[in-house]
């Protein structure tokens, strides 16, 4: 919203906040998730050691200790059949007594056979060891860090361009410093006013769009000045809608010009997005929230009860959880339902800026 302020006999007009895509938090969102997944992985590693009278049983690299069992409470190994599209894969499982059955990766059927067959063997007395690891994944964990690294630099930069800049009015000039289109700031630059007649915004075609995807279309503030002279104030073409024209009028009141009408109107597509994305898609929205909002307060209460307590690991999923996911899916709803109601509001203003110029033209 427009704002002015007199800091040494100067004003400044605030131009923004500016849309947040959404597909950042959208990406952010699945960068996270497979970086919860990644970390997973990388602390799964499945070591079996059977070697006189004991089998040795270490699940997890870094935080299980090794359970050691006696050869004889082997009761018998089963392979499961699965047919996949290039043929046949299998899965064995050792069932120990009184035990949970400890199941070895998927593999191809016949290093699945292999591997029941060789502990058959250890079983008869055949054969006097077995050996078996799934291997060291904890390559993944650097991998997983770069993906929660890149959903949070997603986020922030989602953020940094939503971000309201000013323009500061003072000494008959307009002078700005606008952030440029990914990280750091444009060079700060300063327009004379003298003669100025009026501030115009200009409407950038962005993205053609297609049948599946709408066009996207971007504005940037100008000066107007006599015989058709225009010079920029903003290079930088930036989505929304009232924020423009309130920060033009701003600039214009600042400077003491007349209110100048919508000379170059916004594009229909532009308004027809707002009027799709509205009111109707706060239902939408809200699902959306819920639904993603419950699946990241999960996951992050996860990541967060295994970095404080390690043994969890081994335990059931308890109420807490529910409450995490509770808590994240209120929170992103409620934050999803605010960007249509939002356009709404501004649709609406310009709506009533635009009827207003009709009647003073």
């Amino acid at each position: 919203m427009q704002s002015s302020r007199v800091p040494h006999g100067g004003k400044e007009v605030t131009y923004g906040p500016f849309p947040f895509s959404l597909w950042r938090p959208g990406g952010a969102l699945l960068c996270w998730f497979l970086a919860f997944f990644f970390l997973g992985m990388a602390d799964v590693r499945l070591r079996i050691q059977c070697e006189g009278k004991l089998c040795s049983v270490q699940q997890s690299l870094w935080r299980r200790p090794a359970r050691s069992f006696e050869q004889a409470r082997l009761r018998g190994v089963k392979v499961t059949e699965r047919k996949v599209k290039n043929g046949w894969r299998g899965q064995t499982s050792l069932h120990f007594e009184n035990a949970p059955v400890i199941s070895l990766e998927t593999v191809d059927l016949d290093e699945a056979q292999v591997q029941e067959r060789q502990l058959w063997a250890l079983l008869d007395g055949q054969q006097q060891r077995f050996h078996y690891d799934s291997g060291d994944r904890r390559w993944m964990a650097p991998l997983a860090w770069l993906l929660a690294l890149a959903g949070a630099l997603a986020i922030l930069d989602g953020l940094r361009q939503r971000r309201a800049f000013s323009l500061r009015i003072e000494g008959g000039a307009v002078t700005l410093q606008e952030p440029a289109r990914w990280w750091g700031l444009l060079p700060s630059h300063s327009v004379p006013a003298a003669g100025a007649t009026a501030i115009l915004v200009r409407w950038h075609l962005l993205d053609a769009g297609s049948a599946k995807r709408p066009q996207r279309w971007g504005a940037t503030l100008h000066m107007e000045f006599p015989h058709g002279r225009v010079e920029a104030l903003t290079t930088i073409p930036r989505g929304g809608l009232a924020s423009h024209y309130r920060a033009a009028e701003g600039i214009a009141q600042a400077l003491g010009l007349r209110p100048a009408p919508l000379r170059e109107p916004c594009p229909e597509a532009v308004l027809t997005g707002y009027e799709h994305q509205g009111a109707g898609m706060v239902v939408a929205m809200i699902w959306a929230g819920l639904c993603g909002g419950s699946l990241l307060g999960m996951a992050l209460f996860g990541v967060i009860l295994i970095v404080l307590d390690p043994p969890a690991l081994d335990r059931n999923v308890d109420k807490r959880a529910l409450v995490a996911a509770g808590v994240g899916a209120l929170a992103l709803a409620v934050v999803l339902a605010r960007v249509p109601l939002g356009k709404t509001k501004e649709l609406a203003w310009y709506r009533g800026r635009q009827g207003a110029s009709r009647q003073g033209a």
